[in-house]
């Protein structure tokens, strides 16, 4: 499991939650990990790491994958249901008689396989075990209807589960110098993340209205993106940072916006975040999005540059506007609690 991420975070709160179900026990067989969310579960037992070194995950994983191997191999008959975190099939071969459940997070590996590598055995992967999965959770409606489309798996095997809302810790500000007035971006600006049609978009905006556009998380810029930015006059006007889940509460409660231009996504954590933090949003109409954000959000089509700078320059123009969907958007958060996530995951369980 990652430090950080959705899916890590997404396991913690499963084990967590289904660990306090009367009639289940959870089993975690791993030997080490750096995930900062599995030091919070106290009855856990590996060996904590404060991080794991660059270029090294692939030991940490494999030294894992033997542990997991050596456990089913000794105590493979005392459990009920097996839950892979991802789509390595190598449980497979220890498993035969038993059931497991499969979280499928999203299709983007299917839907945009030019941004993977060729050989990426990603999605062969995930389609083999959604096959002979004995029950499947998609994180979205919009999850589900892809893999029904792509994989052609029977809808009636596939339960639709929304992710839980994860508090995000006290807001702080981590010293770091902010421009008074921001839009807020928040992750990785993966070419399907939409980030420079969105910079190109709105750069009128950004010189008219004298506010910046603050980029949270993902690498420094890439060349092209630097280039862009320049060639558009708003490069001292997009500030890219990065730092812990504090300084992200921080940038939720201060932005004017959150803007998600993003043309998919399984679900859309950072949208539900910023929803609960009070923070307005503008989003994208693709994908699962409208699905999280349902009335509380203001939606563009992602593809249509008129209809982004439209959204937007009504957002930062428009107070009342930008009030009525914080109101709206923090009932909207409320709606997705772990607490109901994990009783329908517990559900599931028994169905497999």
């Amino acid at each position: 499991m990652q430090r950080y991420g959705g899916i890590s975070r997404y396991f913690c709160e499963v084990i967590r939650g289904v660990g306090k179900k009367n009639g289940f026990e959870v089993a975690l067989p791993i030997a080490l990990s750096a995930n900062a969310y599995l030091n919070t579960i106290d009855s856990l037992r590996y060996r904590r790491l404060g991080h794991v070194a660059k270029g090294f995950n692939w030991l940490v994983a494999l030294i894992n994958r033997r542990h997991m191997i050596r456990w089913l191999a000794d105590r493979g008959h005392c459990f009920d249901v097996f839950h892979p975190t991802y789509y390595d099939p190598y449980f497979l071969p220890c498993i035969p008689d038993r059931p497991f459940v499969l979280t499928i997070y999203d299709m983007i590996h299917e839907i945009f396989p030019h941004y993977f590598p060729p050989l990426s055995q990603v999605s062969a992967n995930k389609k083999g075990l959604a096959q002979r999965a004995a029950r499947i959770i998609a994180i979205s409606e919009n999850t589900k209807k892809d893999i029904v489309r792509i994989f052609g798996i029977d809808p009636d095997k596939i339960r639709v589960i929304h992710i839980g809302l994860s508090p995000l810790p006290p807001a702080h500000d981590g010293g770091i110098s902010l421009p008074e007035r921001y839009l807020l971006f928040v992750g990785q600006r993966y070419e399907y993340k939409n980030f420079l049609p969105l910079a190109k978009s709105i750069r009128r905006i950004l010189i008219r209205q004298d506010i910046s556009l603050v980029c949270f998380g993902g690498t420094g810029w890439t060349r092209n993106e630097s280039e862009k930015l320049k060639e558009w006059e708003i490069a001292d006007r997009v500030v890219a940072l990065s730092g812990d889940d504090r300084l992200l509460a921080h940038l939720y409660r201060n932005a004017v916006a959150f803007v998600c231009p993003s043309r998919y996504e399984g679900f859309g954590i950072p949208v539900l975040e910023a929803m609960a933090c009070g923070c307005p949003v503008v989003s994208s109409n693709a994908s699962s999005l409208p699905e999280v954000g349902g009335d509380a959000v203001s939606y563009f089509s992602p593809d249509d540059e008129a209809s982004i700078e439209e959204a937007v320059e009504r957002i930062v123009s428009d107070a009342d506007f930008r009030k009525g969907l914080v109101e709206r958007g923090i009932l909207q958060s409320r709606k997705f609690t772990w607490a109901r996530a994990v009783d329908r995951i517990g559900e599931v369980y028994q169905d497999a």
